[in-house]
């Protein structure tokens, strides 16, 4: 496989991000341009893997002290600080299995350890689970360090963290 290029999104990558969303909406929020684009104003990164060309995945994470609605950012924000909470990362399912989740991580670390952030912050359901993602972040140091259910939803989470060293 070509080499993945990280870089960041830009408007024309918008349709691109919500079909990869639409294909992984069982394992994430729905996203419609509207909402994508009110999550651009708040977030701190908005990256694109691209591979030839082609938008192969895509990351959008927030440091705390944002206005975001999302019930899992909140649960962190009342107990962390200088931290950068990954709310979603979409590979393509053609990509998968690739690299490119690894190469996305090692990004984040070290855009957190430049900006002094001390915590990577990440949700991974578990009802219904998620077995990969609880895999790959346990390999990527994460641990949990609470759980939540989602009121209103047969959906419980592992709200887990990675403490950068700065």
């Amino acid at each position: 496989m070509p080499t993945p290029i990280i870089r960041g999104a830009t408007i024309a990558d918008y349709d691109a991000v919500l079909s990869l969303n639409l294909a992984s909406v069982s394992v994430l929020s729905p996203m419609d341009k509207a909402r994508l684009e009110l999550l651009t104003t708040m977030t701190e990164l908005f990256w694109i893997v691209e591979v030839e060309g082609q938008v192969a995945a895509f990351l959008l994470a927030f440091t705390d002290n944002k206005a975001y609605d999302s019930v899992n950012y909140q649960w962190f924000s009342e107990r962390l600080k200088q931290f950068l909470y990954i709310d979603r990362v979409v590979i393509g399912e053609q990509y998968r299995r690739r690299g490119i989740a690894s190469q996305i991580y090692r990004a984040l670390k070290n855009y957190a350890q430049n900006q002094q952030l001390h915590w990577l912050c990440a949700e991974i359901d578990l009802k219904p689970a998620n077995p990969p993602s609880i895999a790959f972040h346990q390999q990527q140091g994460f641990i949990e360090i609470g759980q939540q259910q989602l009121v209103g939803k047969e959906k419980s989470v592992s709200l887990t963290a990675y403490q950068v060293s700065c």
